[in-house]
């Protein structure tokens, strides 16, 4: 009996202890999770100090095809294999922790002083407590909300440490896997080390952390290693970078240059191996040539590095005196930019982006967004140019000028045949499709974070496309309207929350040589719902109104319920918006009511599948209803995913209760963040 009391109560201790100590293993993953938000509201004085990276990228194979890869083309047609390149930057640390750097110095061997693989730039400076721990991608293991996505075993050390180990549930895209070293009384990361892979990169990052007050939220060194490949070409890179550096230039009055050999070597803070200073010697002297570098400006070296970046690579440029302004063209010939959709087919885009500030407060920017439609043989395109004369109030003056889907018309066509004589062969004849050209100007002004107003003026010249059988009967083959317009918008919690807008438009026949008249009332909300951990929930509802109808009124446009002629990716245009609704409807109804609701998540259905979940970056659930004229109601359900090579939606349609189709729609996400 005695042996038996000793054996229940050493087994009781045993129990007791082991529940304390995994009770003491939870409460540092606790004190984890805490100590980024307790070190957020620490305040700091502003900081400036100095960031050295070394890095060296190896070709390990290659193809043509890296010439399309976006930063890669100095490296996919130069003889070398293998670059080197050092940077020195300059930081300032604010007093609510934000970090800006500028270039100081830059040594790199790659052709043209050019930079290679920019993407990677963001895994050297991560954001450990953050709810995404590389720029907006890749959910941190170190945040609470993400807890449910990751499993833990918790260790503690006899050094007052503790080694956290942590796997991700589902291997998807936006988790990774590692350990890290963390003070055991504050729950502060002292080393940690993770790999995943995301966007065709894989990657292990080693990361020593700062140990003192906010600072402690940033690394004083990364080390990473990354490997890209992609159809057949593989690229393998290295990292080194240490922040917190105080040696600035050695003289501030003398002259430098950002290929200064001798200004890096006064600022390096690691000695370079005698096969990296024999590399960047030769690649310096090689720059400083200009006789060796006028050599070899031949016509074939012209087109490789001019033209054939130009057409095959995106284009960017700043200008002005201190680069207040820039140009970004995307790739001109790049069959990586193509997309499709059931009812255009393949479609081509091609975007330019243009920007200059004259101050904080104002700015110009000019865009032109353009796409071709194989199967429709329609080219699309649609320039806006804004002006911001406020940028604090979102004080701007628009105007915008594009055209849109060829729509049909029966009612003019029925017209034209009233008037004309029975002999003719209607059969053979366009007479329903018209083409659209739309000219915009608005100007918008925010009373307040609620309130906001917009006035201005839209244009649509409808052209016939058959135009001789309309001027054959005496009738113009040009349908314009000219409309003032105006639209009120609410906020009811600000600019983070939903927006609530009320427009009306009249056009007024002979006014601007506008042969059409009517008058529509449209009202709209929509608010994007951030949820944890990458989710969010997209929500919108409308409806629109004519409540005049001229005698010569035959066509319909609505401000907020129109068809995206240019299809975009996962990020533009995807939710909240109809995918297999025929194009005539947007102009058949005197009315419609509208409702989309959009879910989306890095982990749904598909994520957890083995194997195929790994690939997954993001998944959405869409419902999309509508009522107007004869579809009482339409709805549409859909399912789509998106990955590092391309996003796709998967869409049924119902009309009227019944089946109305199944349709997919595709969008290439090759390289979009890089």
């Amino acid at each position: 009996m005695t042996n038996m009391r000793i054996i229940l109560i050493t087994l009781f201790w045993l129990c007791a202890l082991s529940g304390s100590m995994a009770k003491n293993r939870m409460g540092i993953l606790e004190k984890t999770f805490a100590y980024g938000r307790r070190m957020d509201t620490c305040c700091m004085t502003e900081r400036e100090e100095y960031a050295y990276t070394k890095y060296s990228i190896s070709t390990e194979r290659r193809n043509p095809i890296l010439l399309a890869v976006p930063t890669m083309y100095a490296i996919a047609h130069s003889g070398e294999r293998t670059h080197i390149g050092e940077t020195y930057d300059k930081t300032v640390i604010d007093s609510m922790g934000n970090m800006t750097a500028s270039r100081l110095l830059q040594l790199t061997t790659i052709p043209h002083n050019k930079t290679a693989m920019t993407t990677l730039l963001k895994y050297l400076t991560p954001n450990v407590y953050g709810t995404t721990i590389i720029g907006n991608s890749i959910l941190s293991p170190f945040h609470r909300h993400n807890r449910r996505y990751y499993r833990y075993t918790v260790s503690q050390m006899a050094d007052g440490t503790a080694s956290i180990i942590f796997k991700p549930k589902v291997r998807s895209a936006q988790f990774i896997a590692g350990y890290a070293v963390v003070d055991a009384a504050t729950g502060r990361i002292v080393r940690t080390c993770f790999d995943g892979e995301y966007d065709m990169i894989k990657f292990f990052l080693e990361l020593d952390m700062n140990d003192s007050g906010k600072l402690s939220l940033y690394p004083k060194s990364c080390r990473l290693e990354a490997r890209f490949k992609f159809m057949g070409n593989r690229i393998t890179s290295r990292y080194m970078a240490m922040y917190g550096l105080h040696k600035g230039l050695p003289d501030s009055t003398a002259v430098h240059t950002q290929h200064d050999m001798a200004d890096m070597d006064s600022v390096r803070p690691l000695p370079l191996t005698t096969d990296e200073l024999a590399m960047v010697s030769r690649r310096v002297a090689q720059t400083e040539d200009t006789a060796s570098e006028k050599r070899r400006s031949s016509f074939a070296a012209f087109l490789w590095d001019n033209i054939g970046e130009n057409l095959i690579g995106r284009i960017k440029s700043d200008f002005g005196h201190n680069k207040q302004g820039y140009v970004r063209i995307s790739p001109i010939l790049n069959p990586l930019y193509f997309g499709y959709s059931g009812r255009k087919g393949i479609t081509y885009k091609f975007d330019v982006r243009a920007n200059y500030s004259f101050s904080d407060n104002s700015n110009i920017a000019m865009r032109v967004k353009a796409g071709y439609s194989f199967k429709q043989h329609l080219f699309y395109f649609n320039i806006p140019t804004v002006f911001y004369f406020n940028r604090k109030r979102n004080g701007f003056i628009e105007m915008e000028f594009g055209n849109g889907n060829r729509i049909t018309n029966s009612e003019v066509a029925q017209k034209l045949k009233e008037q004309s004589q029975d002999s003719v062969i209607w059969s053979k004849m366009g007479l329903e499709y018209f083409k659209d050209m739309s000219y915009k100007l608005n100007a918008h002004y925010d009373l307040s974070d609620k309130f906001g107003i917009q006035a201005g003026m839209v244009l649509h010249r409808r052209t016939a496309i058959d135009k001789q059988s309309f001027v054959t009967s005496g009738m113009s083959p040009h349908f314009v309207s000219a409309a003032p317009t105006i639209e009120l918008q609410f906020r009811p919690t600000g600019y983070s929350g939903p927006v609530i807008t009320a427009n009306y438009e009249r056009s007024i026949k002979g006014f601007m040589t506008a042969n059409i008249g009517y008058e529509r009332y449209e009202f709209d909300a929509q608010y994007r719902h951030a949820l944890k951990s990458l989710s969010s929930l997209q929500m919108r509802i409308g409806t629109g109104f004519y409540t005049n109808k001229g005698k010569d009124w035959y066509f319909l446009d609505y401000s907020n319920f129109h068809e995206e002629n240019i299809i975009g990716g996962w990020n533009d245009n995807w939710t909240n918006d109809f995918e297999l609704l025929n194009s005539n409807w947007y102009n058949a109804s005197r009315y419609y009511v509208r409702a989309n609701v959009t879910y989306e998540s890095p982990v749904i259905a598909i994520a957890w599948i083995p194997f195929i979940g790994r690939f997954i970056e993001k998944e959405r659930i869409y419902i999309n209803t509508l009522d107007v004229t004869r579809l009482h109601p339409y709805i549409e359900y859909g399912y789509g995913i998106a990955t590092h090579i391309l996003s796709a939606g998967m869409f049924v349609g119902q009309k009227n209760g019944r089946f109305d189709g199944f349709g997919v729609r595709f969008g290439f996400e090759l390289f979009r963040q890089w």
